[in-house]
């Protein structure tokens, strides 16, 4: 296993709210010093539903799984046909555009904004 890089203390980040059909899941990041992402939590308008579970839970595993050394674009390269779920449709952020689900809207714009240049 690697080494976990602990976020610093007082960290810069970024929120997004992006819309998809009847949910708003609010993005919010955590950057180390250097500007790459080292966490990632959400906050889904849906609050005590499974839907805001999962989304913590994803929040939870994809901030160890950064800080653990895995780069971000090997943690979105799951193929998003294969996540093809409700809510899905056009989002509110028009460099994302049309979604096969929130997954693949959360993905596109942490890539937009923190993938490999």
């Amino acid at each position: 296993m690697t080494e976990r890089r602990e976020p610093p203390r007082n960290r810069n980040g970024q929120t997004y709210e992006i819309k998809v059909a009847d949910a708003t899941v609010y993005v919010s990041t955590g950057e180390y010093e250097d500007g790459t992402l080292a966490e990632v939590f959400f906050t889904i308008s849906k609050r005590g539903s499974t839907l805001q579970g999962l989304a913590r839970w994803l929040g939870i595993t994809l901030s160890l799984a950064l800080q653990h050394g895995i780069p971000l674009e090997h943690l979105a390269s799951v193929p998003m046909s294969d996540l093809d779920f409700e809510p899905n449709g056009r989002t509110n952020d028009p460099e994302i555009g049309e979604v096969k689900s929130l997954a693949e809207a959360i993905f596109v714009r942490l890539l937009l904004d923190y993938g490999a240049e």
